[in-house]
């Protein structure tokens, strides 16, 4: 795993900024899947958008949390959609008054037989929150197997990860349900800042730490902060960067934290080795 690479390469606190620059972006991937289902769920049944959203992140968290026992739900809530736009339930001009992220619904209610517009929406209601699960499990395992086992509590039990992984995977619900509430017209950019969040920072010091010896402890960490700070920065449209996707301003200050300040500190990293790699902490 990029953690338990970072952990052997660069040392236990670069592994640990890289876990959380690695967490933090699932939260936008599970709110972007419950925008998802979000929106055909406000077409279905009329209840505003916010209320959707609680709706399909409360019914995810707790099948997920469940372990899966209710993974059943989504499926079933997709299957009422064939009925309500059989039946003519379903209003298209509430999904032409809201924007880009309805442009989906709309099109199939106007050009799709109702049968095939029903199959089309269960589909994709019981897709994203799959999704939006996976995305949890993946926040709760990587907060449970690389932080608090390795930082926290070295001896924990399976049951004792396995609430902690519960726990993470609840609070990543809220936080990913508090992103859709606050984010109705864009889902693409929200989709695209979440990727690029885990790229900005993590790929010079993990691409060049399987080939270059002289990649330090010290580089790797300002390439970790410092580039997911840039990218940040140009997302929110503080500082400008020649009109360029923001992964570029992260990629640029990355780069050369990453590689000015290992050549800086070079003996250092000599001592570490690539030999790092083969070594178990």
């Amino acid at each position: 795993m990029v953690p338990e690479f970072f952990r052997r390469r660069y040392g236990r606190r670069n592994s640990l900024v890289m876990t959380l620059i690695l967490i933090l972006p699932m939260a936008g991937f599970t709110a972007v899947q419950s925008i998802a289902s979000a929106t055909i769920l406000n077409v279905m049944t009329g209840w505003d958008y916010a209320t959707s959203v609680a709706v399909v992140t409360l019914v995810t968290v707790v099948y997920s949390v469940k372990g899966g026992m209710f993974a059943f739900v989504p499926a079933l809530i997709g299957l009422l959609l064939t009925g309500m736009v059989n039946n003519g339930s379903i209003d298209a001009e509430l999904l032409l008054s809201q924007g880009a992220n309805y442009s989906l619904p709309v099109m199939a209610l106007n050009v799709l037989p109702s049968a095939v517009t029903g199959i089309l929406f269960a589909t994709l209601i019981s897709a994203t929150m799959s999704s939006a699960s996976s995305d949890l499990l993946a926040a709760g395992s990587l907060f449970s197997n690389d932080i608090y086992k390795v930082y926290i509590n070295k001896d924990a039990s399976d049951a004792r990860m396995l609430k902690v992984t519960k726990l993470v995977m609840l609070l990543v619900g809220v936080v990913s349900f508090l992103v859709a509430v606050m984010n109705v017209t864009d889902i693409i950019t929200l989709l695209i800042f979440s990727f690029s969040l885990r790229a900005a920072g993590g790929f010079f010091p993990y691409v060049f730490g399987h080939l270059w010896e002289k990649a330090s402890v010290a580089g790797c960490m300002a390439s970790l902060v410092l580039g997911s700070l840039a990218l940040i920065v140009v997302e929110l449209k503080l500082l400008p960067f020649f009109d360029l996707d923001p992964l570029y301003a992260g990629l640029a200050v990355s780069a050369v934290c990453f590689f000015g300040i290992s050549l800086l500190t070079h003996r250092q990293a000599e001592k570490r080795g690539l030999s790092m790699i083969k070594e178990v902490e």
